[in-house]
């Protein structure tokens, strides 16, 4: 598939956030990724999601190309981010899905800013995760070398953390989730960064729960370790109206395990929900 998007970047205090532009005209999906990771982790999916609606795939801040101030990593950080974004774009209600760190962000901002909200998806994330996976989460993230003598060094590392990711998924972490320095590579996240989110991540989500007034729809990799059966059952027990997809074979990295499957997953919650889609454009913003 020919790689057609655009980059964008996006004024807000303190620098700029950084996304990845897909498709021309449609409803907006906006696309956050997990901790760690970048905007182009969603390429496949937001290419194929482009032949029917525009797609931003956001940098979130301390990752990627964007802004990394040394401090504001909470989630209404994060919110603040999500709101400028749509302003800048002139659009009033947004498709809001993420993965991981990007689905936490997604699901407070659908339920914290409903009238901005057409649909949720939200991708292995949700309330009531258990605390020993957040704990797993933090040793994983903060033992990570911080930087590769070559890129050969690199790509061994991630085929080790990320073992069932497609192959072009892995070049994509390579290449667009590390940056070159004199002596090798580093990562293209803030280190700081993310030990400040990681403190505030495993906030407790549950209430907010209620207050999610959009269609959702929640995926789980069916072998995740992160976003356990328990804590799935619980959100599925409180809230039966949201539509519940497991991916077989998937653990917590289920876009880039199964990208063809979270597509067709996402492509039809969207059709099934046409109807509650937004034209997009907000004249005069």
């Amino acid at each position: 598939m020919p790689i057609c998007y655009r980059d964008r970047w996006v004024e807000v205090p303190g620098g700029a956030l950084h996304a990845v532009e897909w498709g021309e005209a449609g409803p907006l999906v906006l696309l956050t990724h997990g901790i760690t990771a970048q905007a182009h982790v969603w390429d496949p999916i937001a290419a194929r999601l482009a032949a029917r609606y525009r797609v931003l795939s956001l940098d979130q801040r301390g990752h990627g190309d964007s802004l990394r101030p040394p401090s504001g990593y909470a989630l209404a950080d994060y919110l603040a981010d999500l709101l400028a974004v749509l302003d800048a774009v002139g659009v009033e209600r947004v498709v809001v899905a993420g993965h991981s760190l990007g689905a936490r962000n997604a699901f407070a901002f659908a339920a914290r800013h409903p009238a901005r909200t057409a649909l949720l998806i939200a991708i292995d994330y949700g309330p009531w995760i258990a605390a020993e996976a957040f704990t797993a989460l933090d040793a994983r993230v903060r033992g990570a070398p911080r930087q590769f003598a070559t890129a050969a060094e690199a790509r061994a590392y991630l085929a080790g953390r990320y073992p069932r990711i497609t192959p072009d998924a892995l070049e994509r972490r390579l290449w667009f989730g590390l940056r070159p320095v004199p002596n090798g590579l580093v990562w293209r996240y803030e280190p700081a960064a993310i030990a400040r989110t990681l403190e505030y991540l495993n906030a407790d989500l549950g209430p907010l729960v209620p207050r999610v007034q959009a269609p959702a729809l929640i995926i789980r990799g069916e072998q995740s370790t992160f976003y356990d059966a328990t804590a799935f059952a619980r959100l599925r027990e409180a809230r039966p109206d949201f539509e519940y997809e497991e991916v077989a074979g998937a653990t917590h990295y289920v876009p880039e395990e199964h990208p063809e499957t979270v597509y067709q997953l996402m492509a039809a919650f969207l059709e099934r929900h046409a109807a509650a889609l937004p034209g997009g454009s907000v004249a005069g913003r």
